[in-house]
């Protein structure tokens, strides 16, 4: 089953180290099966609820994009 990761660059979670889509990948990766075709988004400018910010317009148009790839 492909996975999808969605985090606020602002979000607790989210640090230095850890907060773009290749270390969070790296950092995620191993709690995942190979399966799980493991994607991350990180969201600028948002905390944790991405769906609460001013830009869960554009966060959601990426989630339906790779909803319509993962599912095709």
């Amino acid at each position: 089953m492909p996975v999808l990761l969605v985090v606020g660059d602002h979000d607790r979670y989210c640090t230095a180290e850890v907060c773009t889509p290749a270390t969070m990948l790296a950092h995620e990766r191993p709690y995942y099966s190979d399966k799980a075709n493991l994607r991350v988004i990180v969201v600028p400018h948002s905390g944790h609820n991405v769906q609460l910010h001013k830009s869960a317009p554009r966060t959601n148009a990426e989630i339906l994009t790779w909803i319509k790839g993962a599912v095709s």
